[in-house]
């Protein structure tokens, strides 16, 4: 079973960095930790995922789970792969811009 951690910006670029050099380790994120850094809504994050999914589902299952005020709000919990790939797909905001900028830093220290 996979463990589920809450990461800060920093602590997440790490963490995705570390994906991307090969270590195994099965933590999830959840989408809205990505949203929030990028600068965009959690309805945004949940399309974007919602289109991509095929492309997503190739790195695993889709992490998912219900909440909110009435338990409608659907949270996305993503691997590293799939979280490192859902990055490169937001659009080119000034945000996600720095969040992609941070990331690269981080995969080529």
């Amino acid at each position: 079973m996979a463990t589920i951690h809450k990461f800060s910006a920093g602590r997440a670029i790490n963490w995705l960095a570390g994906a991307v050099r090969g270590i195994t380790m099965e933590n999830y994120i959840k989408a809205d930790n990505i949203a929030n850094n990028a600068g965009i809504k959690h309805e945004s994050i949940n399309r974007a995922i919602a289109r991509h999914r095929d492309q997503l589902q190739t790195f695993g299952p889709l992490g998912r789970t219900k909440g909110g005020k009435h338990g409608r709000t659907v949270y996305y919990w993503l691997n590293r792969a799939q979280a490192a790939l859902l990055i490169t797909m937001l659009k080119n905001s000034g945000a996600g811009v720095r969040l992609k900028a941070t990331l690269l830093t981080e995969l080529l220290a």
